[in-house]
This record gives C-alpha cells, sequence and structure tokens, in this order.
C-alpha cells in the first residue's frame, strides 16, 4: 500500500487514548493497539511488521489525532482531491 493510500485510509479511523503512550484504533477491520516505545509509535498489525520503513495506516491515524484542526482540513481537502 502506498503512502499516499495509508494517509487516506487513515482518516477514517477512530484514536481512543487507553494510558500513557497507547491507543486503541478502530474503524478498519480489525482494531489495533499503537504504543510508542522509545519514543517510536509501533503497531500490532501484521502491515506494520511488512513496512518497516512507512507506518502503517494505525500509526498515522495516532499521529493525525493530535493535529491541529485546522491543518486536518486542509488535509482532508487535499485527500479527496487524490
Amino acid at each position: 500500500m502506498s503512502s499516499s493510500r495509508s494517509l487516506v485510509r487513515s482518516l477514517s479511523l477512530v484514536v481512543v487514548s487507553v494510558g500513557e503512550g497507547t491507543w486503541h484504533v478502530t474503524g478498519g477491520e480489525q482494531e489495533h493497539t499503537v504504543r510508542s516505545i522509545r519514543g517510536r509509535l509501533v503497531c500490532d498489525c501484521r502491515s506494520a511488521w511488512y513496512r518497516r520503513r512507512e507506518p502503517c495506516k494505525h500509526v498515522l491515524a495516532v499521529e493525525l489525532a493530535s493535529t491541529p484542526a485546522e491543518v486536518m482540513a486542509a488535509v482532508r481537502e487535499l485527500t479527496e482531491r487524490w
């Protein structure tokens, strides 16, 4: 999956913080857990293991969850054009 496709898919996911450095991500086929380990976000999904160079959609969703609303509005507008 390309980075742009992962970004678009991550926009529809729901992120819930369940503790310091841990998030549950839902909205796809399965719920996944993303954890902050030594300053790096790590997901338990299969895609994360295969795509070590690029973040999976769940990690992107966690990163986007802390993005300011005006930036997210611009990201959504751009992805709608793809």
